[in-house]
């Protein structure tokens, strides 16, 4: 591949097509931009101050190392049209780098967060292409393999860029479902924990009120205890022994099994009290089964209004539904369990993310020093061919030195020529 040379461009390439311009509108630098036409003649450093000129001709401060040393020992009277369109070159490239740093500067966060390395990285890309355009032109070499290199590594920036909004966005969906289904499930264990509250307050009042109404019953103080249990020994020492045999022999004549008497053989004629006595105790049977039924449905009614009456004025709860309640309960905080699990899972996850995130900062620093060291190994290249095209220069110089003596001798030789043919000539007519 033939190497292109910055003074074998066409004319077009590096003047301007106004009258009295060095570039085109077109190639002003980025920075330049932001000011009239006329102040794009003036550089980024400069155009607030107009203190400098954009010339092809460009301060030595403003340029690098390599290209300060190239510009120090090129005297103005010795620029040629290669060494004008090379110091254009050289003016454009230092301007779009100068542009670059300082809209860099200007944008300064306090918090460096996503926005900010993205803002960055944009900048950073839209200065490469400025520099990629002047390149190709005038080293279409290096700017094939640099263009090669970088534009992996700004495909990988945005390809991050890209994983970590789908991943954001991800986690900020589930975790907007996580946040509803809690919510749900708080207000469904405050509302259980309303009644919760609300069946334990009925007990405890439902057992003071029994509390209360055994204490009445029985005495308070020691003393009347007391005084209590001496008139319950007085009354069972003095009517506990007839009472007690009465009520055995009653129970006794109630245990017998005896036949019911025939109506037939009973004469009312003749009934004295002794035999009414005595058929009572015979159909007793009969008639203590009847007795013990209505009064077992008595005592049932009665101890079922007891129980309502002790009740307070709230909604009664059966035990039954008390139960179920509360297995309910234990239900719902196991679901609550359930629930802040998956909810701390969320929050792992999210935690995994941000470290992924971190992973994929610390990549990017990497690549942030690949990026500078490819920068350090062009600087070396231009260095390199820097001092190669000087050489080049004085190789030249010498060349045409070589070529004006070999001239001079050219002309001697055919001076000498014309002389000899001269004398020639006149030995032959002497002879």
């Amino acid at each position: 591949m033939k190497r292109t040379f910055l003074k074998e461009l066409p004319k077009e390439q590096y003047l301007g097509d106004k009258p009295g311009s060095a570039f085109h509108e077109s190639e002003i630098s980025p920075a330049c931009k932001f000011f009239n036409h006329e102040d794009g003649k003036y550089t980024a450093r400069t155009a607030a101050t107009r203190s400098t000129k954009c010339s092809p001709r460009v301060k030595a401060s403003h340029l690098s190392s390599s290209m300060y040393e190239y510009s120090k020992r090129s005297e103005p009277g010795d620029i040629n049209k290669g060494d004008s369109v090379f110091s254009t070159a050289v003016w454009e490239l230092s301007e779009r780098i100068d542009s670059f740093n300082l809209r860099f500067s200007n944008k300064q966060a306090q918090s460096k967060n996503y926005e900010y390395f993205a803002y960055q990285i944009d900048i950073g890309y839209s200065c490469y292409q400025d520099i990629f355009k002047i390149m190709k032109v005038n080293y279409p070499e290096i700017a094939s393999w640099i263009n090669s290199y970088l534009e992996s590594i700004f495909k990988l920036f945005y390809e991050m860029q890209e994983y970590i909004k789908h991943q954001e966005e991800s986690s900020k969906k589930h975790f907007s479902i996580l946040e509803t289904r809690l919510k749900d499930l708080k207000s469904e264990y405050s509302s259980l924990s309303c009644k919760y509250q609300e069946s334990i307050r009925l007990q405890k009042y439902d057992e003071e009120i029994i509390r209360n109404e055994v204490e009445k019953m029985f005495p308070e103080s020691k003393e009347d205890l007391k005084d209590f249990k001496d008139r319950m020994s007085i009354i069972k020492n003095i009517k506990s022994a007839g009472t007690s045999d009465a009520l055995r022999e009653l129970y006794l004549e109630m245990s017998r099994n005896r036949r019911m008497p025939d109506l037939s053989q009973i004469e009312f004629s003749s009934m004295s009290a002794e035999n009414v006595i005595e058929g009572i105790k015979s159909s007793y049977e009969v008639l203590i089964t009847s007795t013990i039924k209505t009064v077992s449905r008595a005592l049932k009614g009665k101890y079922h209004k007891i129980n309502v009456a002790v009740q307070t004025s709230a909604i009664y709860i059966e035990p039954k539904q008390y139960e179920d309640m509360i297995k309910q309960m234990e239900k719902f905080h196991l679901v609550r369990q359930s629930t802040m699990m998956q909810f701390d899972k969320a929050k792992d996850d999210i935690k995994s993310l941000n470290q992924q995130i971190d992973k994929l900062e610390i990549e990017k620093n990497n690549l942030r020093g690949d990026l500078m060291n490819a920068k350090r190994d062009y600087e070396l290249k231009s260095k390199e061919f820097f001092s190669d095209r000087l050489d080049i220069e004085s190789k030249k110089g010498e060349i045409l030195s070589l070529q004006k003596g070999f001239l001079d001798r050219n002309r001697e030789i055919e001076s000498l020529e014309k002389k000899l043919s001269i004398y020639e000539s006149e030995l032959k007519k002497h002879n």
